[in-house]
């Protein structure tokens, strides 16, 4: 009766678990880093009266290291938002964005109203700093209404 068969087996699941634990940790350093470079677009003072324009409805999400704002039809339009916006932190990780003038805070994944409206090159050209060239996509003006309450 020969061990071999099983013990090359054992060998082999405990070098699939290391490979899969090593993957899944890849996975959630890269998830944390993205998560710790996300930057806010934000416009230039002289730019904040261009935001009342329209009721939106959706949830902040990071993508590629901007917020972006995402509808419910699943559309992403990159969030350009008024002086007095920042992220809000837990720790050295952003969890959302907050008013810094009523301390409203809305976490990323959370649904919301927002004001706000579409953009186009004109209001690329309002911003206070460069948008990373990882966020593409259409670009809308957006400030915090209010949190959702929960449908029953």
């Amino acid at each position: 009766m020969s061990m071999a068969p099983d013990r090359s087996s054992t060998t082999l699941a405990a070098l699939l678990f290391l490979m899969i634990a090593l993957c899944a940790s890849a996975a959630l350093s890269a998830s944390a880093k993205e998560a710790r470079s996300v930057v806010l677009v934000r416009l230039s003072p002289a730019q904040d009266a261009v935001l009342a324009t329209g009721l939106l409805r959706g949830v902040l999400r990071p993508i590629n290291g901007c917020v972006y704002f995402v509808n419910p039809a699943g559309t992403a339009y990159l969030a350009a938002w008024p002086h007095g916006y920042s992220l809000a932190m837990k720790g050295d990780i952003p969890i959302g964005v907050q008013d810094a003038r009523s301390q409203r805070m809305l976490e990323f994944g959370a649904t919301a109203s927002f004001g706000g409206g579409h953009g186009a090159e004109l209001l690329r050209s309002s911003l206070v700093a460069t948008i990373p060239p990882a966020c593409t996509g259409p670009i809308m003006t957006i400030h915090l209404i209010d949190q959702a309450k929960e449908q029953p």
